[in-house]
């Protein structure tokens, strides 16, 4: 079983004007926030997520159990903490999640 180090995760309604970017999406999305982030960008809106020790170790089969529970989803949006940290474990998790037919971004 495969695990993350998350410092969150929630549902969230996303709406967004720009309509001349593919990659754009509207509605309801699940975000999944990794832990631990090397830049210490200085405008970070998630500082609480730069400890590499910090926040918790979540099976990837709850995260999916989670996502599951919501039918109205449109997909899940990684963020930080820096994902790219914990890359196989965010790519595996996104995998599943295409295969549910949702979007990754």
């Amino acid at each position: 079983m495969q695990h993350l180090f998350i410092e969150n995760m929630r549902r969230y309604y996303e709406r967004n004007y720009d309509t001349s970017h593919s990659g754009n999406y509207k509605g309801v999305r699940f975000a999944v926030f990794g832990q631990g982030c090397p830049h210490n960008c200085a405008d970070c809106h998630n500082p609480d997520s730069h400890d590499f020790e910090g926040g918790y170790d979540c099976a990837i089969d709850k995260i999916l159990e989670e996502i599951d529970k919501n039918p109205l989803l449109k997909g899940v949006t990684f963020s930080g903490g820096e994902p790219f940290c914990q890359a196989e474990e965010f790519a595996f998790l996104g995998e599943k999640i295409r295969e549910r037919g949702l979007s990754v971004k």
